[in-house]
């Protein structure tokens, strides 16, 4: 914050002065403009021709600066004014009568992504709340079955110490054996929050094949894995199920490995 060496004063000069002290008044009125101009912009002291009266780098408030209730109680704006709302850390364009934040796109400014870039708004006004994702120094085998079985809860409190997680990341395994035939056998492992009761749009990782024809004794093992995320309760549970969509496969071994999770 600047110190001016004198108030601004618009009662000054009253019409009882002396006529003598004009040019103090003058040069005072002079020094005080100088002065305020200074604190966001070039001095002007001494400049002529065409010189430029120039924003100081870093120093001009340009914006308004408050949280959302005292931006939208603000009145008298222009077209275009701009504002940056502490409240959701966004920068918003009055515009058509109602204050917007501002359409950026994340990934275009920072060419196609930044690793490390984490924000609070979207464009769109919502907000996404900041998040990260903690990996284990060593993974951990959460759920290790040879048979299809139904929803099951995992719990991960005990592998995220002091944290909570709100979601999981997972590497999923799944091999099993077909049986012989023309029949394909499929199966299914699948994820959801735990107290959920969606069946449908879930994290999923599916292994399906033949073995061969009736005189086929071949022993082939069939073998898929993927990386899934799924969402926790606030107990850091989450389901898991595995089904047997058709045939009757057989040495089944189905893996859910916990790597990492995000608090």
């Amino acid at each position: 914050m600047s110190n001016y060496t004198t108030a601004w004063d618009e009662t000054l000069p009253p019409g009882s002065e002396s006529k003598s002290l004009g040019d103090n008044r003058i040069r005072e009125l002079k020094n005080q403009i100088r002065e305020r101009l200074a604190t966001e912009h070039s001095v002007i002291t001494e400049e002529v021709g065409d010189a430029k009266l120039l924003h100081l780098p870093g120093k001009t408030s340009v914006l308004y600066y408050g949280t959302t209730d005292q931006i939208n109680a603000l009145t008298g704006m222009s077209e275009g004014a701009l504002a940056f709302d502490t409240t959701v850390g966004a920068l918003r364009i009055y515009t058509s009568g109602v204050w917007t934040a501002l359409p950026f796109d994340w990934d275009g400014m920072w060419g196609g992504g930044d690793a490390v870039h984490n924000h609070t708004s979207n464009a769109e006004g919502g907000v996404i709340s900041r998040i990260n994702l903690k990996f284990l120094t060593t993974p951990v085998n959460k759920v290790s079955w040879t048979a299809a079985t139904d929803w099951t809860d995992v719990d991960i409190s005990a592998d995220t110490g002091a944290d909570t997680a709100k979601a999981a990341l997972l590497v999923m395994y799944l091999e099993f054996i077909p049986s012989t035939g023309n029949t394909t056998n499929k199966m299914t492992g699948l994820c959801r929050k735990n107290g959920s009761s969606e069946t449908i749009i879930l994290p999923r990782l599916i292994n399906s094949g033949i073995r061969g024809g009736t005189n086929m004794d071949i022993a082939v093992t069939l073998c898929a894995s993927c990386m899934v995320i799924v969402e926790c309760d606030t107990t850091e549970i989450f389901e898991v199920k595995l089904q047997t969509d058709s045939g009757a496969p057989t040495n089944i071994a189905f893996e859910v490995d916990l790597i990492g999770y995000f608090v």
